[in-house]
């Protein structure tokens, strides 16, 4: 997928281009996400997964790891930061 011009319309589309390994990460990251913030609605901003709130998009800050920060960013750079 690294390069591909492939694009989902929805989190689930998204998740499944990938590895299962990378998707099992993907998938509990965003039951993290629903955990910690249950009225957050899915959607595909800029071609990667987005979790939108009554706001605004929650969006990393300086302060969050880079692992937390990954889910909003391609699979391909949490693989390789680690």
């Amino acid at each position: 997928m690294e390069g591909s011009r492939i694009k989902a319309s929805t989190i689930d589309g998204y998740i499944a281009l990938y590895p299962s390994t990378v998707q099992d990460i993907m998938q509990e990251l965003r039951r993290i996400v629903h955990d910690v913030a249950p009225d957050v609605t899915e959607a595909i901003s800029y071609a990667i997964p987005a979790f939108k709130r009554a706001g605004g998009n929650l969006r990393p800050s300086p302060a969050m790891t880079v692992t937390s920060a990954s889910i909003l960013s391609p699979p391909a750079t949490l693989i390789s930061s680690r």
